[in-house]
């Protein structure tokens, strides 16, 4: 079981799995064919991770136009973020 499907989805998680990753690519024992799938693995965490934290904060953009009163900004480009 990994640490993403023992805990919450959350900020918390993905800093914990990111640092975990960084603790693997640190360990100087790696063979060379260890260290490339530790590298991908990463750049795929890294990738992931970019894509969660951009959606993150697109919705505290529309939560700010919603609070500002410019609700319909938000409903003309056909978002719901509830």
């Amino acid at each position: 079981m990994t640490i993403w499907q023992k805990k919450s989805n959350s900020l918390k998680t993905i800093n914990e799995i990111l640092f975990k990753e960084l603790e693997r690519l640190d360990k100087q024992n790696l063979s060379t064919e260890q260290m490339r799938n530790e590298v991908s693995r990463a750049n795929a965490l890294s990738g992931t991770s970019k894509v969660i934290l951009n959606t993150i904060n697109i919705q505290i953009k529309l939560n700010k136009l919603k609070e500002n009163g410019q609700r319909n900004i938000v409903d003309e480009i056909g978002i719901e973020n509830d």
